[in-house]
């Protein structure tokens, strides 16, 4: 059986999604990174990098998003999660590449600038860069998404899961952004659109998103 640990509202809600979607038997063990149950010496022995997702199949380990994404649409096929043409496979693999070398470290100095420097001094800047780009990079991502019902057209992959969270984290409580997605409008009836499918409402709820708004 497949076992996930994830940490609720953070990027490793994308692999639980998917496994909840593909609807075969999983456990999903809860890794809660504000309590930094992440750092613990039993998840470590898991992942001695400290992140979420990690995916446990056969005794083996897999970590990281994309990589995660990846298996879980090659390993059940019948579910059409990734397009069956390369190029468009290519594409979509890309996007979700820059998802996770590109947006996702923009929040983090956002939300973690002490990650990215010693000097509390240099800490504003750092998070108001952050913010700014984060908020470019979301302006792209609503271009993305013009004119389409998902990422690659009419067909859900696994990258939009992976899109979704960053919607999510302009609610976040413990770290408010102060930016407006209302003006991302193509992105924002994604999102909506998303929170319609019976498997991402069932981890919304789980994770206890602030997106269960758009159920």
């Amino acid at each position: 059986m497949l076992t996930l640990y994830y940490s609720p509202i953070a990027c490793s809600m994308a692999s639980h999604i998917i496994l909840e979607e593909i609807g075969e038997p999983y456990e999903a063990i809860p890794v809660h990174i504000l309590k930094e149950e992440h750092k613990l010496e039993k998840y470590l022995k898991l992942n001695p990098r400290a992140r979420v997702p990690s995916l446990i199949m056969d005794g083996k380990i897999l970590t990281e998003t994309v990589a995660i994404l990846t298996y879980l649409a090659r390993r059940f096929p019948h579910k059409k999660l990734l397009p069956a043409d390369h190029w468009d496979e290519a594409q979509c693999l890309s996007t979700m590449a820059w998802l996770s070398s590109a947006v996702h470290p923009t929040f983090r100095h956002f939300g973690r600038p002490e990650r990215f420097a010693t000097d509390p001094v240099a800490f504003s800047t750092i998070k108001e860069t952050g913010r700014q780009t984060f908020w470019s990079y979301c302006f792209e991502i609503d271009e993305l998404l013009k004119d389409k019902q998902y990422l690659m057209g009419d067909q859900f992959t696994v990258a939009d899961p992976y899109l979704l969270i960053f919607y999510g984290w302009f609610f976040l409580p413990e770290r408010p952004i102060g930016l407006s997605p209302e003006k991302l409008s193509h992105y924002t009836t994604f999102v909506k659109r998303m929170a319609q499918r019976p498997a991402v409402r069932q981890i919304l709820k789980r994770e206890q998103s602030p997106l269960t708004q758009f159920i």
